[in-house]
Formats: structure tokens, C-alpha cells, sequence
């Protein structure tokens, strides 16, 4: 390996590094500052039990639609070329680079 590559490497290990700090210090202000009798009342609390409910349950059925319509289409685009085949691989690629409006009102 050479010197370039190595120096490519350690910019890349530092820069992973930091972020990997950045999330375990996150977690260990939230740990230090947040006590587990604060945790069970925030779980006690109606609005918060039903906000995990409507989490769990709109990611679950979320991911099952998106595999019903991910799987079949990866395997024609990967496998198969027919017409327009650029133009569905664009608009597929279309959510990943254009953030969603949001609420503006």
C-alpha cells in the first residue's frame, strides 16, 4: 500500500471515528441526565405508549408495502431490459435525492 492510499485510509478512519464518538458521547449525555424512574414515567404516559404503537405498527406495514413493490422491481431492473427501463431506475431514484415538501403551513 502505498503512502497516498494510507493517508486516504487514515482521513477516512478519523473522520468515521469522530462521527462514531459524536453518537456515543449522545448517548452518554442522555444516559448521564436521564434516570431511569424519568424513562418509566415517560412509558407510563398514555400519549407516549400510543405514539410507539403508531410507530411500530405505520413502519411495519410501511416496510411490507415497500417490499412487496422493492423485491419484484430490483429483480426486473436487475435482470431483464425493456423500454423505458432508465426512466423507471430515474423516477425510483427521485425519493432519495429530493427531500419530501414536509408541512409548510
Amino acid at each position: 500500500m502505498n503512502a497516498a492510499n494510507r493517508v486516504f485510509l487514515l482521513c477516512l478512519a478519523m473522520l468515521g471515528g469522530t462521527y462514531v464518538l459524536l453518537i456515543v458521547a449522545m448517548l452518554g449525555a442522555d444516559l448521564l441526565f436521564t434516570s431511569p424512574g424519568d424513562f418509566i414515567e415517560a412509558l407510563s404516559s398514555p400519549e407516549i405508549r400510543y405514539a410507539i404503537r403508531l410507530s411500530l405498527i405505520s413502519c411495519t406495514i410501511s416496510t411490507l408495502l415497500a417490499l412487496w413493490v422493492a423485491v419484484p422491481l430490483g429483480y426486473l431492473l436487475a435482470r431483464t431490459n425493456f423500454p423505458g427501463k432508465a426512466i423507471v431506475d430515474t423516477l425510483l431514484d427521485v425519493p432519495i435525492v429530493l427531500p419530501h415538501a414536509g408541512d409548510r403551513s
